[in-house]
């Protein structure tokens, strides 16, 4: 995608709430149930995404762990430490979506670079996409 084009990146409202979500988890340690009540409170969301949302956000919290291990195992000669939070984040995100959802893993894993190019560095994309196909094929998804 060429250098400034990022601004023509669409993202959807649920993904900016789980990106809030865990980015503040990740990095002022908030409990995510209790930031996205406050996601809740400060906008109209439709009762479906809330419901939806919810499940996610418990199951993706009881899955850190595991996902982490999984990114650590995708990382060749790299500390879990270096990663940006923004992209570890994505990461989390995105395999907890392969892991719970029945999504598209390529829908996935291109809405991931789509929101990296708005929010992360300029080569994030590419360290995100090798990190994803791995745990998408490990887990059968791809």
């Amino acid at each position: 995608m060429p250098k400034g084009s990022s601004k023509n990146v669409k993202i959807p409202d649920d993904w900016k709430i789980l990106l809030e979500v865990f980015y503040r988890f990740e990095l002022l340690g908030d409990e995510p149930q209790d930031v996205f009540q406050e996601i809740v409170k400060r906008k109209k969301l439709k009762e479906n995404l809330i419901k939806n949302l919810k499940k996610f956000i418990i199951k993706l919290k009881n899955s850190i762990s595991t996902i982490d291990k999984m990114i650590e195992e995708s990382v060749i000669n790299w500390d879990k430490e270096r990663i940006l939070k923004i992209d570890l984040t994505l990461l989390r995100i995105g395999i907890g979506m392969f892991m719970f959802n029945e999504e598209n893993p390529k829908k996935i894993i291109n809405d991931i670079l789509d929101i990296s190019r708005v929010y992360s560095a300029e080569d994030s994309y590419r360290f995100l996409n090798g990190i994803l196909d791995k745990v998408a094929k490990r887990l059968g998804k791809l």
